[in-house]
């Protein structure tokens, strides 16, 4: 599977994306990402999470989000050679739990038990 799919997947199973009664499923925005974009070019909600009018869409989002951050092309200062525990702090990824949980779904989805949270960014990166 692609990597940025899988964290994509590992977050909105944290998120409880599956359940429709999580603030996930309604907004249909699997990560819970906000809009920083200064006009209203987004719909979002009374926090600034933003609302997606599909699922599709919102996880399509979400793909292009990670995959941006790994590459180390994104507004928020990450680069490739900093690590998973880096991109999980920037999205609000913040307990031992949640990150150990991050990281075990991982594990599974990749296929690879040496995932840790000090797994550089540019292993999961397979853009261009």
């Amino acid at each position: 599977m692609n990597h940025a799919e899988s964290i994509v997947l590992a977050i909105a199973a944290l998120n409880d994306f599956h359940n429709p009664e999580s603030h996930a499923f309604k907004l249909k925005n699997p990560m819970l990402l906000r809009s920083f974009a200064p006009d209203s070019r987004h719909s979002v909600d009374g926090d600034g999470v933003r609302v997606y009018k599909s699922a599709f869409s919102g996880l399509k989002s979400c793909v292009v989000d990670i995959d941006v951050k790994l590459s180390g092309k994104s507004v928020t200062g990450l680069r490739p050679d900093q690590t998973l525990q880096n991109l999980l702090k920037i999205l609000g990824v913040k307990t031992k739990e949640q990150q150990a949980f991050i990281v075990r779904f991982l594990r599974e989805a990749i296929g690879d038990k040496n995932i840790s949270l000090a797994t550089p960014l540019r292993f999961f990166y397979e853009g261009k």
